[in-house]
C-alpha cells in the first residue's frame, strides 16, 4: 500500500503495474508494505531529541469508543473484524482457550494470532500531523490496533500536492475491499454492527429478540 503525489486521472495509461519503481519515477510516493510483521519507526520527540530513547509510543485511538479524527468521528468496532474471523483463527491455529465463562474461544488470544495479511484483516491509514504541523505520519491501523507511524514527512500544508491512496494487489493477495468509515449509517445498522462484534455467529438466534431482528442480524435483510 502506498500513498503517492500522482493523480491517477491524468495519466492517459493510468498507473503503472509495478508501485517500485514505476510510479515511484513519475512522482513523490511513500511505500509501506502490509506483511505479518508489524515495525514501528523509531522517532524522536523534540523534548528529548539530544537523547539516545525513542519517544515513548502513545496509541494515537486513545481509549474511547468513538474515535475523533480530521474527517469525522468513527466507532471503533468498525476497525475491527467480525466475531466470527477471530474464532476460525483460534481454530486454525489449534489453540483451545476458552473465555471467562468457558464457552467461548479468547477475544485476546486471537488477537494475537490474527495477522494483517488474513482473510477479513481489516486495514487502516490515518495521518498525524508532526511537531511542525506542515508534515504529517502515516499510521497503519490492523484490526483496530494503531501499528505507530510507517512513514513520516508526509507533506498536508495547503500548498502541498493532493495526496492519493493506492493499494497494489499482488501475491497471495487476490482482493481488497473498501469500507466506507464516515457514511452517515442509520440507528438499526449501526447496533447491527455492534452486535455483530460481541456476539458469535451460532449464539445469533438465541438473543432475546423478534424474530424479524433476528433474521436482519443474521443476513442484514430487514424486510
Amino acid at each position: 500500500m502506498y500513498i503517492s503525489q500522482v493523480d491517477p486521472a491524468k495519466q492517459e495509461n493510468g498507473l503503472p503495474q509495478y508501485a517500485l519503481p514505476d510510479l515511484a519515477q513519475l512522482g513523490k510516493c511513500w511505500v509501506s508494505a502490509v506483511t505479518k510483521s508489524r515495525n514501528r519507526l523509531q522517532y524522536h520527540s523534540p523534548e528529548r531529541a539530544r537523547s539516545s530513547l525513542p519517544a515513548q509510543y502513545t496509541s494515537i485511538l486513545g481509549n474511547n469508543e468513538v474515535i475523533s479524527t480530521a474527517c469525522g468521528r468513527v466507532r471503533r468496532s468498525m476497525l475491527r473484524p467480525s466475531y466470527s474471523l477471530f474464532c476460525s483463527t483460534l481454530a486454525n491455529n489449534g489453540n483451545g482457550q476458552t473465555s471467562q465463562d468457558g464457552e467461548e474461544p479468547s477475544l485476546k488470544a486471537a488477537k494475537k494470532l490474527l495477522v494483517a495479511t488474513d482473510v477479513g484483516s481489516r486495514i487502516g491509514v490515518m495521518f498525524c500531523p508532526d511537531e511542525t504541523g506542515i508534515f504529517a505520519r502515516m499510521h497503519f491501523i490492523i484490526n483496530g490496533e494503531d501499528q505507530g507511524p510507517s512513514e513520516e514527512l508526509i507533506p498536508i500544508s495547503k500548498d502541498s500536492a493532493p495526496l492519493f491512496a493506492v493499494v497494489d494487489v499482488y501475491g497471495t493477495t487476490k482482493q481488497i475491499r473498501l469500507i466506507e468509515l464516515y457514511k452517515v449509517s442509520s440507528l438499526q445498522n449501526a447496533c447491527r454492527d455492534l452486535i455483530l462484534q460481541i456476539t458469535p455467529p451460532h449464539q445469533l438466534p438465541l438473543l432475546p429478540l423478534p424474530q424479524k431482528v433476528i433474521h436482519f442480524l443474521c443476513d442484514g435483510d430487514n424486510s
